[in-house]
């Protein structure tokens, strides 16, 4: 079995398994993932987000959806000092 590695932003990290529930079956071996898309990440590129570890590529998409959502409303002029 191939050794498994972080597949964000091009890293290939090799991963050290969490959890080990039978040592002879790799098969069984927890690494650490994505709790959005499931994808193998390393310490590195995960952050913890209310509760949730988040890799960085699924942040970057939720802060795009976030800042895409909003609407400009032009009011910058309104506030700027005069």
């Amino acid at each position: 079995m191939p050794a498994v590695k972080c597949g964000v932003d091009g890293c290939g990290a090799v991963l050290q398994p969490l959890w080990k529930p039978d040592p002879a079956d790799r098969d069984t071996w927890a690494y650490p993932e994505c709790d959005v898309c499931f994808g193998p990440a390393c310490a590195k590129h995960l952050k913890e987000i209310e509760g949730t570890l988040v890799c960085d590529r699924c942040r970057r998409e939720r802060e795009a959806q976030r800042t895409a959502s909003l609407i400009d409303l032009g009011t910058d002029a309104l506030f700027r000092p005069r």
